[in-house]
């Protein structure tokens, strides 16, 4: 029985060896055509996700922000948000900061970076307008903070 299977093993590789001396470039084409057809596939994907990832990230950061805004208001003090853009060793970082002490930290998504700070005073609203950009390669939004406080994310 194994020398059956062995035999037939043999039989099926020859044909093989023999098709592929035959037909070298069309096989050579052909897996090409798959690499090729592959690696579109895979930056088709990350273009897609890439949108997707810079627009869940954006909408953190800027709740992120809504939610120091509404800390200054009830507490009546100074809170600033501090983005921090990633490094090799570490990813993008927004600390929350009310004098010296961190109140919160929320990292971005690998590869999703911005920089930056804004500062809320004692009634909840901004010292100054800010607009943040959240990137990804070449997707970016913008997370924009007006004089009046409202944080708006605008559709691009």
């Amino acid at each position: 029985m194994a020398r059956a299977v062995a035999k037939k093993s043999s039989k099926l590789l020859k044909k093989t060896q023999d098709f592929l001396k035959e037909h070298k470039t069309e096989t050579l084409v052909g897996l090409i055509a798959i690499v090729a057809a592959t690696l579109v596939v895979m930056k088709v994907f990350d273009n897609l996700t890439t949108a997707l990832t810079v627009r869940d990230s954006a909408s953190e950061f800027a709740e992120v922000l809504r939610e120091a805004r509404a800390v200054a208001g009830e507490r009546h003090v100074f809170i600033t948000v501090n983005a921090e853009s990633a490094t090799p060793s570490r990813q993008s970082v927004a600390r929350v900061i009310q004098g010296s002490v961190e109140l919160t930290t929320c990292e971005l998504p690998v590869g999703v970076s911005t920089d930056g700070s804004v500062t809320f005073g004692p009634y909840g609203v901004p010292v100054s307008a800010k607009s943040f950009v959240v990137r990804k390669g070449e997707s970016c939004l913008n997370v924009i903070i007006n004089d009046h406080g409202m944080i708006t994310i605008p559709a691009q």
